[in-house]
């Protein structure tokens, strides 16, 4: 069956904000009914575990012990149906790009173009199922926190400026100033960009091995 729905991505990847209403239209194209396993614990529906345009298809499924089983109607809930089967396609977004403040350059983030929207906007296994509703899942955060990518810059620049302690011929002299340069800059990264989100930070390329 095919079905249209909407779907509101962040207002920057990596955020969860939706102040701006990005509304995405999209289209499912699958099977009417998906039969679903729900955690009795933590309430996610942790997969598919049947599909069907008939539901008769679902009579006498073996149950596991621990889950409940709730049956996704793709004409009433497209969204779920979408976010756990992946058969969907939606309008072409674009890649948003942010300007940097005091010349520090640009940051492009890049959706794929026709489908997999959701999946880079949603935490997968974050949908739940409570109380005869389903609860949408969570906006994707950055995998790695600032604090993560501050620490793990002060000790690169810290293990630059051991390494060319050296004197010996490791390095050319454009070399060790490339170096001498990327440790400066790694040590004043926090400082750099402390209004500015850590993922947005491109860090210097063709770095000599240290």
């Amino acid at each position: 069956m095919k079905k249209n729905f909407t779907f509101i991505l962040p207002d920057e990847p990596y955020t969860d904000k939706t102040e701006l209403n990005q509304t995405i239209n999209a289209v499912y194209e699958g099977p009417r009914y998906l039969l679903c396993r729900v955690n009795q614990t933590t309430n996610i529906v942790e997969g598919v575990v049947r599909e069907s345009d008939d539901l008769s298809a679902f009579e006498n499924m073996p149950q596991e012990q621990g889950y409940n089983y709730v049956t996704v109607d793709a004409a009433v809930n497209p969204f779920e149906a979408a976010y756990l089967t992946d058969y969907y396609t939606h309008d072409l977004i674009e890649d948003p790009t942010f300007v940097l403040p005091r010349g520090l350059g640009e940051w492009t983030y890049h959706y794929d173009d026709y489908t997999g929207g959701i999946n880079q906007a949603f935490y997968q296994f974050t949908l739940k199922y409570e109380g005869g509703v389903f609860i949408k899942p969570q906006y994707r955060l950055h995998a790695l926190s600032r604090e993560s990518v501050m620490a793990a810059a002060k000790l690169n620049a810290s293990n630059i400026r051991e390494a060319l302690k050296v004197e010996d011929d490791s390095y050319t002299a454009e070399e060790r100033k490339t170096l001498e340069d990327y440790a400066e800059w790694l040590e004043n990264l926090e400082e750099t960009y402390h209004d500015v989100e850590h993922w947005k930070i491109k860090f210097p390329t063709n770095i000599p091995r240290y």
